[in-house]
């Protein structure tokens, strides 16, 4: 049986309640081999896909469509800055969309320097060498860094 202090201070619950239902949130997975959004609005350039399966501790998905998904999110300066990965893949059924850092470094090319660290209790995010960063607090009871977009 979990408690309240098992979740954090009363003022951390509060800065992780939110009663906005235009933002989302989002896990960052260096284990996914790709991007994986679950909300349509987010993507653009759809296309249909055939023969592709995502396979996963929850089974076997099929994927219908591929694109460019973009999350814009507030960085650690409260700047907004968007997110955007090619080739990901929208599945409505997928329970929490990924971030796939590895496929997003790789498409933001080496020069740029995007890195994804875990540090503890939270992770790192950092692009454009260093310019950009976000810091990502673990969600207490997954241990999973989630991102949250911002409001449309």
């Amino acid at each position: 049986m979990s408690t309240p202090a098992d979740h954090g201070t009363e003022d951390e619950t509060k800065a992780r309640t939110s009663f906005d239902t235009d933002s989302h949130d989002f896990a960052i997975d260096p284990c996914a081999s790709a991007t994986i959004g679950n909300r349509k609005t987010d993507f653009s350039n759809l296309q249909e896909v055939d023969n592709v399966y995502l396979r996963g501790i929850g089974g076997t998905v099929r994927v219908r469509f591929k694109g460019t998904c973009h999350w814009t999110i507030h960085d650690d300066q409260g700047a907004e800055r968007t997110i955007s990965v090619d080739n990901a893949y929208y599945v409505p059924e997928a329970p929490l969309a990924l971030l796939c850092p590895q496929q997003w470094a790789t498409q933001c090319g080496i020069e740029d320097q995007t890195q994804f660290s875990v540090l503890g209790a939270f992770s790192k995010l950092e692009w454009q060498r260093g310019q950009h960063c976000i810091t990502i607090p673990h969600d207490p009871e997954t241990n999973i860094p989630m991102c949250r977009t911002v409001s449309a």
